[in-house]
């Protein structure tokens, strides 16, 4: 670890920030051994696979430097109730955020697995879209369009959005969402186990701070790196 300081202290001497530059160096750690699995072993890992490590081994390295300096500190997924979902299961939480001034609207979306680890996120800009609750139902959707990419088959969608959560869960959606909503269970009948919850604002938010970035940020949505680092922020 003295080691590890030393080396990197002069990075964020020159601007850089704290917890980025521990998720470049693990970066490029994890692409060049990538590299030595392709070259000597003839096996490709995806880049979800290099993202999955470098996930564990900057949380191992964030969880030693945090029991060390706040040793009797509370989880803080326990204090905001962001609870991590039963083994085998994977909890995507979605949000939506809107700036009428900018005419733009996000839809984020957060998978986590049992252990409360991020295996997968989406955040994207929606031109010209400002209708929150247009928004909150094309964010769920986002949901389930990852959960089939990355072939989850027992999830649980949460969301604050309790309009959209009712109509998934056998109301009558409002006439406006009632194609997107009908959408979404289609997408989801490919699934063999979704549950859909509602939680309150204040227990969604990791997925509702990531909202507000793609709105002032409009390269944040290309820049896959950035996102990884942002999120990691989020879930510390």
């Amino acid at each position: 670890m003295d080691i590890w300081t030393e080396l990197s202290q002069p990075l964020i001497e020159q601007g850089l920030d704290k917890d980025f530059v521990p998720l470049i160096a693990f970066f490029l750690w994890q692409t060049w051994k990538s590299r030595n699995n392709f070259i000597f072993k003839k096996h490709i890992l995806s880049f979800q696979e290099i993202t999955s490590s470098i996930i564990c081994y900057y949380q191992e390295i964030v969880s030693t430097q945090a029991m060390k300096e706040h040793p009797r500190s509370t989880n803080p997924r326990t204090i905001m109730g962001e609870e991590p979902p039963p083994p085998q299961w994977i909890k995507i939480n979605f949000d939506g955020g809107t700036s009428k001034q900018q005419n733009l609207g996000s839809v984020v979306v957060i998978a986590r697995d049992s252990s409360g680890n991020p295996c997968g996120w989406s955040c994207k800009r929606l031109l010209a879209m400002t209708d929150p609750l247009i928004v909150e139902v094309v964010a769920c959707r986002e949901a389930i369009l990852l959960a089939r990419a990355k072939d989850f088959d027992q999830i649980i969608i949460e969301g604050d959005a309790t309009v959209v959560i009712q109509s998934l869960q056998g109301n009558t959606p409002p006439i406006e969402i009632k194609v997107v909503i009908a959408d979404i269970l289609e997408l989801a009948n490919g699934l063999h186990r979704i549950s859909y919850c509602f939680i309150k604002k204040d227990y969604n938010t990791q997925a509702h701070n990531l909202t507000a970035r793609p709105l002032y940020d409009a390269s944040f949505t290309c820049n896959p790196l950035i996102q990884f680092s942002f999120v990691i922020g989020l879930m510390a």
